[in-house]
């Protein structure tokens, strides 16, 4: 009577775990459908932001214009002649014919003057395509670019501060490579990078570790590939996409 009793108990314990795990898992995916529909809506934001943002550059410079003309303080006249020139400039620099790209790397420009980083672009192919929606090409690279930017933030290596991306084709693939100095990322995560809400900062749990695995979730959607290699000078993640 004992053991059937025995038996009994461990099945009902058996099944509330069962159950218990199941919901568990539930709430988990939940989670992560909620944080990738949050990242679907940034990413159609951040294109609105762009068209509103290059709207109203237009106008302002339309606006220095006027001002600078209606001017008779030469030293006035010339300062704002200064400031247009500065804004043209930035305006008509191009470092590939996708103009989502583009705003991207103008913008982590600026960002990495504010973070005291010294961010390098190199690119091979002016014309290169890549076979990904434009909206989700923008999300591999921004993540990757704020990942190295964290990494350089966070590193208690002294030193200066580079993050290097680099864009070529090879083989029939468009290429992505994004690295920056710092330390190590240890052997012992290397296969954990890429999980939902795995982080090797100190972050809080809504912001913490997304970055990455949405990453690898897109690239898998694309049929696209990514590898890492880390040492104790230089971090790279490497992103192939195929050619279109």
């Amino acid at each position: 009577m004992n053991i059937i009793k025995f038996k009994h108990i461990t099945k009902k314990n058996q099944d509330f775990s069962f159950f218990n795990s199941y919901y568990g898992i539930m709430n988990k995916l939940q989670k992560l459908r909620s944080e990738l529909e949050f990242e679907k809506s940034r990413t159609s934001y951040l294109s609105d932001e762009v068209k509103f943002l290059r709207k109203n550059r237009h106008e302002f410079m339309t606006h220095l214009i006027m001002i600078k003309n209606m001017s008779d303080n030469i030293e006035i006249a010339n300062y704002i002649s200064g400031v247009y020139n500065l804004q043209f400039e930035a305006s008509q620099k191009k470092f590939v014919r996708n103009e989502y790209i583009n705003v991207i790397f103008c913008e982590n420009e600026r960002i990495a003057v504010t973070k005291n980083i010294n961010f390098v672009i190199e690119i091979s192919d002016y014309d290169i395509h890549f076979s990904i929606n434009p909206i989700e090409l923008v999300s591999v690279i921004s993540n990757l670019i704020n990942n190295a930017f964290d990494a350089c933030e966070n590193s208690y290596l002294e030193g200066e501060k580079i993050v290097t991306l680099r864009m070529l084709t090879e083989k029939h693939k468009s290429v992505i490579s994004i690295s920056n100095s710092g330390e190590k990322i240890p052997f012992e995560v290397m296969d954990k990078i890429f999980t939902a809400g795995f982080s090797t900062k100190n972050k809080t749990p809504l912001e913490r570790g997304f970055g990455l695995y949405i990453v690898k979730e897109i690239l898998d959607r694309n049929n696209g590939e990514i590898y890492v290699k880390s040492d104790n000078l230089i971090t790279e993640f490497i992103v192939k996409l195929p050619l279109i």
